[in-house]
């Protein structure tokens, strides 16, 4: 999943970056309907509003949004960090510390290298078109694609839109209802605080960059699965990355992360402008890979899978 936020040149100037609709299109005041209200949107609504973002477009994405506010999302992120924080297991100083694997469990299988020789020859010419351009090599693009979305048969189990919205409401304690942390003191419930506010800030954010994505390429969000965090498209960008980062693969005056050349064109952007370069050292190249992602466990597994691949 890319965290950092590109074009293939330089960074969008203000008339090419998406904007939000005039301010006269935004109704005032908003007047959501029933459904939106019962489905625990409110709040959430009024800041778009209020922040000059809500219009018929967002109103009719929310109004089909099938699934009601969930504290899910930001609970499972929070109460992982506040078990591991506060409430570490009984004794757990007198463990041996367990070693680390260095690559993801179940990824080099014989399956999954035989589904990526596969995809490197049916995608031949477009891989090699790639590569070509950025200087990235296919079989890294192919292995970065297998982590990411097991070459695309897994783009996430919820709308990237609900996602993020859910995490962008989750911005108080009592919002996560039976999921909240049980903080016993005042030292664990500002921390909680904090981290809420932290989380929901920057999917708030990344919500609104989704939405700008949606207006300017007219792609419908309600069709846009994510993952956990809210990245979407075959190479996992967080919205507020791929105005900087995402490129049209095909000339054809759009960018869509769920079309292959465009997945792949903007994936080997990404890792150039971070300064992938092929005859650098292997940590050196972990290094490019961990812009995309932030754990070395994934930048390991990445190149291992591609150094495997790359072998006659």
């Amino acid at each position: 999943m890319l965290f950092v936020s590109g074009t293939a040149t330089a960074a969008p100037d203000a008339a090419t970056a998406p904007q939000p609709k005039a301010t006269a299109e935004i109704p005032s005041p908003l007047v959501p309907d029933s459904a939106m209200t019962e489905k625990g949107w409110l709040p959430l609504l009024q800041r778009l509003h209020d922040d000059k973002i809500y219009d018929q477009d967002v109103g009719e994405w929310f109004a089909g949004l099938q699934e009601s506010y969930s504290p899910r999302p930001m609970g499972a992120k929070v109460g992982a960090m506040f078990r591991n924080r506060y409430q570490p297991p009984p004794f757990s100083f007198l463990r041996r510390p367990k070693i680390p694997p260095s690559l993801y469990p179940g990824t080099l299988t014989p399956e999954n290298i035989s589904a990526c020789r596969a995809f490197l020859r049916e995608h031949a010419d477009l891989l090699l078109q790639v590569e070509k351009r950025y200087a990235v090599p296919k079989e890294v693009l192919t292995a970065l694609l297998l982590v990411e979305t097991r070459l695309g048969n897994f783009l996430g189990q919820d709308t990237a839109i609900w996602t993020l919205a859910c995490l962008a409401a989750s911005n108080e304690p009592e919002t996560l209802g039976e999921l909240k942390p049980p903080t016993a003191n005042d030292t664990q419930e500002a921390w909680l605080r904090e981290q809420l506010k932290k989380k929901s800030d920057r999917a708030y954010n990344e919500l609104k960059a989704l939405i700008a994505h949606a207006r300017k390429y007219k792609h419908n969000p309600l069709e846009m699965r994510g993952s956990s965090e809210g990245a979407l498209g075959l190479c996992q960008f967080m919205p507020s990355n791929i105005n900087m980062y995402g490129v049209d693969g095909t000339g054809n005056g759009r960018i869509d992360l769920f079309f292959l050349p465009d997945a792949l064109h903007s994936a080997a952007n990404f890792l150039k402008i971070h300064g992938w370069k092929n005859n650098a050292a292997r940590d050196r190249r972990i290094r490019t890979l961990l812009r995309y992602n932030h754990s070395r466990l994934y930048a390991n597994t990445v190149l291992t899978l591609a150094e495997g691949l790359a072998k006659k």
